[in-house]
């Protein structure tokens, strides 16, 4: 027996679509995510070959959008035998390349423009590959000259990547009262530039927010735009004691954030938008998109923009309005009398 079909170490889901063994008896197939074993079927050969289908989408369920370890095995007669291991980057869209030549070029992030950001803002790039850090050059402005300076900022394994702060605040002024104005971030041949907002733009308010993008990595997108926060309770009454009372309340926050300018193929909000795990920075309150609405146009007369709305988990807590903090449990050894 022989996997046919060409399976690197490193991949996206697709290209697991389709997988042929050869094999002249039947073979039992498991298919294991990050070790859990997804898929067990005992199959038999049709003209000496055994084929798996949609195992792609199988995996990109099953990794729950993190970069895994994904490891193809077959038992014949009683014996296991690996036919092959890859790490699977769980890409939610098709790149049209495989993930091998998209990681030795690009950052994992679908944003392949300039991005916009502020000196307070959490910036990072992410990558697969056998480079240990990045380069980074500044560009600086002065009331006399433009002044460049680069340096090197080593990398942390994290979710199976390389990640490197990119931070603006990291960076030192060469000179007293130099403005960094863009930054350019390299590592091999992947590059990512940097522009910082102007002054307007990023003291007018917003919101930075932290997301799991399409690649498997905590990234970061800013809302310059409007930000709305509108509050909504629910009450729960009973007579307690011969009087009316609200015993639990619930408050439900949302949040509504306006991102705009947005840069033509930058899908960074998109992402959001389809993301299971978003946060709101600096508290890290988990928020759920709950609507979305993305303009984009090819008219360069207008200004793209992408409304989100997001539920607050964090705030949205349950309180107990009751006389005593500790619930009793009805069936214990004391009888429940929090109601009396």
């Amino acid at each position: 027996m022989q996997l046919l079909s060409s399976i690197p170490s490193l991949t996206f889901p697709d290209e697991w679509e389709a997988l042929t063994i050869s094999s002249s008896t039947p073979l039992k197939c498991l298919v294991s995510v990050n070790a859990a074993v997804v898929l067990d079927l005992t199959l038999r050969p049709y003209n000496g070959k055994i084929v798996l289908h949609d195992v792609g989408t199988l995996i990109r369920d099953r990794a729950e959008g993190k970069i895994s370890e994904v490891k193809l095995e077959v038992v014949k007669e009683g014996n296991r035998t690996t036919l092959v291991t890859s790490s699977v980057i769980p890409a939610q869209r098709r790149m049209g390349e495989t993930a091998t030549a998209f990681a030795a070029s690009s950052f994992l992030s679908l944003l392949q423009t300039t991005k916009i950001t502020h000196r307070a803002a959490t910036e990072r790039v992410a990558w697969i590959g056998s480079d240990s850090g990045v380069t980074v050059t500044t560009v600086w402005s002065t009331p006399k000259s433009v002044l460049t300076r680069a340096e090197s900022i080593a990398a942390q394994s994290t979710d199976g990547a390389s990640i490197a702060d990119v931070s603006p605040n990291r960076f030192t002024p060469p000179t007293a009262g130099a403005q960094l104005c863009r930054y350019i971030v390299s590592c091999g041949a992947r590059r990512r530039h940097f522009i910082m907002a102007p002054p307007g733009l990023s003291l007018a308010g917003g919101v930075e927010i932290e997301y799991r993008n399409a690649f498997g990595i905590m990234d970061t997108v800013h809302a310059f735009g409007t930000v709305e926060r509108s509050a909504k309770q629910t009450y729960k009454t009973a007579r307690i004691s011969g009087r009316t009372k609200n015993y639990q309340s619930e408050d439900e926050v949302q949040l509504s954030c306006t991102f705009a300018p947005l840069a033509p193929g930058d899908h960074s909000v998109e992402e959001v938008a389809l993301s299971r795990e978003v946060r709101l920075l600096p508290s890290r309150a988990t928020i759920i998109p709950v609507e979305s609405e993305i303009k984009e146009s090819d008219d360069p007369t207008k200004i793209g923009l992408a409304t989100v709305k997001f539920k607050v988990d964090e705030e949205a807590a349950v309180i107990d309005n009751t006389s005593t903090a500790a619930r009793r449990k009805v069936f214990d050894d004391s009888f429940d009398n929090s109601y009396e």
